[in-house]
């Protein structure tokens, strides 16, 4: 689940940026019907907010756990 988190939050910002080339300028005004601005914010929210760095570390303290109970 961490790494479907981390991978959707960074998946959806290129998603975003797609967009914003197909809409031009548009996309950053807002009350337009082809604003995406607070998509893109929001999107940047998804790293910002739960750190995808403090995902991955955690993440990865869980697979040295794991790795160490099945040495012993």
């Amino acid at each position: 689940m961490n790494n479907l988190k981390v991978s959707a939050s960074e998946q959806v910002l290129a998603v975003i940026d797609q967009a914003l080339l197909v809409c031009g300028i548009m996309g950053y005004k807002n009350g337009t019907p082809f604003s995406v601005g607070r998509h893109l914010r929001d999107a940047h929210s998804a790293r910002l907010m739960i750190s995808n760095d403090r995902i991955l570390a955690n993440t990865s303290n869980l697979l040295l756990v794991q790795r160490q109970d099945a040495v012993f």
